[in-house]
């Protein structure tokens, strides 16, 4: 939810600082939406990797530490 109000502000940002230029700059979603995929990845293969090392866990070990 974050990432997407983050996106719109951005976006409205940036078109409006390139409209002051004598030459128009049009920019495309394109950017936006790499960088959204790779916050998805990364976010995704972290949250992975921590279940699995979680999963894989001993539970005796963990209660013995506590």
């Amino acid at each position: 939810m974050a990432n997407i109000i983050g996106w719109l502000i951005a976006y409205m940002t940036m078109n409006k600082w390139l409209q002051n230029y004598a030459d128009k700059i049009e920019q495309n979603a394109i950017p936006y939406l790499i960088v959204g995929a790779f916050i998805f990845i990364a976010a995704f293969l972290l949250i992975t990797a921590r279940c699995f090392k979680i999963a894989v866990a001993s539970p005796i070990e963990s209660l013995r530490t506590e």
